[in-house]
């Protein structure tokens, strides 16, 4: 018996229409006990005879990882507490009893299916609103990341791994690197585009899709870095000469997830032309697979992982205090905007100029501060990355 990725991804539409719920947590508890969703999970990820093959690899194997989320409530009834186990697929004798009701089969299978069933590529491009309706892309670039339920903390040089399921992280590796070119100036934009793809179906899936304008960017920076300056030039006797890196945290249209890019300012020389200025090497996330995380877990004498996430919202909340956020505007949003096209922008800029022009009558024409924007990673919830695979329609815009 052969299946696909298609005949699991139906199954899955149906089982969510069958399934779907309302308000009350006895009718959704009634429910779980009476899904196909643990038949599901074993047909298309644990038989030997159906499961399908991952694309990582486009292979199975008895060391292929499979991912359980188990089903607890925290202190706080209404926000339960999800653990995820990680077993070998060999190891039968380890793996929760199918059906078992401690585990949530249906995010069981959800998880799967993002980790192992597609592959994903992010694509960031520098662009302009040359009319109404009109994007122009004056540069793009685009890279391949890999889902993961958690990541490495840049603060302890990428030595700690915290978990964040259920959000799902994908990050850049070496993002100063890939994205070393993605220089933006006044009355451009940043856009942020994620794609999952999987060989048999035929359309590509958008999971994200966002833009950021020059202004917003640059006022986050500059009033990051005048802070920042100030601090660490008391400490050092105004001898301090680092450059700056800023991060700042694009919020996905209508809150869907989020994109953090590290910002810093570009320096001109003299033939005019802008070039990013050399960034430290900093600590980074590695991408996930299986091979990486046999290695970081030593899974060759241990069976059984369990990732259990901060048990403190409070910590988590607080952790990203620090790392000021800029709400995004969404690409077709921003095309049907007839305000900022190119002549709304050239008046908007002549008159910043005449503004100024008194103070500039014995200086030479002052320029906008070019930034360097880089993409370090993008997270969204896992079930709003399962709900576009199974019904979003809408076609890529930046990634082909």
């Amino acid at each position: 018996m052969s299946l696909s990725i298609e005949n699991l991804l139906l199954a899955m539409v149906n089982e969510r229409r069958r399934n779907k719920t309302d308000e009350d947590d006895d009718y959704v508890h009634i429910q779980q006990f009476n899904s196909q969703w643990p038949k599901l999970f074993q047909t298309y990820f644990l038989s030997p005879s159906t499961r399908l093959s991952q694309t990582t690899t486009n292979t199975t194997s008895d060391d292929d990882l499979i991912f359980y989320v188990t089903r607890h409530v925290d202190s706080d009834f209404h926000h339960p507490l999800h653990l995820v186990e990680v077993f070998r697929h060999h190891d039968t004798k380890r793996q929760p009893k199918l059906a078992a009701p401690e585990y949530d089969w249906e995010e069981t299978t959800n998880l799967n299916l993002v980790l192992h069933q597609f592959e994903y590529t992010v694509t960031t491009a520098v662009c302009t609103k040359t009319s109404n309706k009109h994007l122009q892309i004056l540069k793009r670039l685009s890279t391949k990341v890999y889902a993961s339920p958690s990541r490495r903390d840049m603060e302890s040089k990428g030595t700690e791994e915290k978990i964040t399921y259920p959000n799902i992280y994908f990050t850049v590796d070496n993002f100063e690197d890939t994205f070393c070119e993605m220089v933006v100036n006044e009355g451009q934009m940043v856009c942020v585009e994620l794609v999952a793809k999987n060989l048999r179906l035929n359309e590509p899936k958008v999971l994200f899709l966002g833009s950021i304008k020059y202004e917003a960017l640059k006022k986050v920076y500059e009033t990051r870095a005048t802070t920042s300056t100030r601090v660490a030039q008391r400490m050092s006797l105004g001898m301090y000469t680092k450059r700056r890196v800023e991060f700042v945290r694009m919020r996905g249209p209508n809150g869907k997830g989020h994109a953090e890019m590290a910002v810093s300012r570009c320096r001109t020389i003299q033939s005019g032309i802008t070039t990013p200025e050399s960034i430290p090497s900093t600590p980074m996330s590695s991408s996930f697979d299986e091979e990486s995380w046999n290695k970081c877990r030593a899974l060759d004498n241990i069976s059984v992982s369990r990732w259990i996430p901060p048990t403190s919202r409070q910590q988590q909340i607080a952790s990203n205090v620090t790392t000021p956020e800029v709400e995004s505007t969404d690409i077709q949003q921003e095309l049907a905007d007839d305000t900022s096209g190119f002549l709304g922008r050239t008046l908007s800029q002549a008159m910043s100029w005449m503004r100024g022009s008194s103070s500039r009558l014995n200086q030479p024409m002052q320029q906008t501060l070019p930034l360097q924007t880089c993409l370090t990673y993008l997270t969204l919830p896992c079930q709003f990355i399962v709900k576009d695979i199974l019904e979003s329609n809408q076609m890529p815009i930046l990634t082909f």
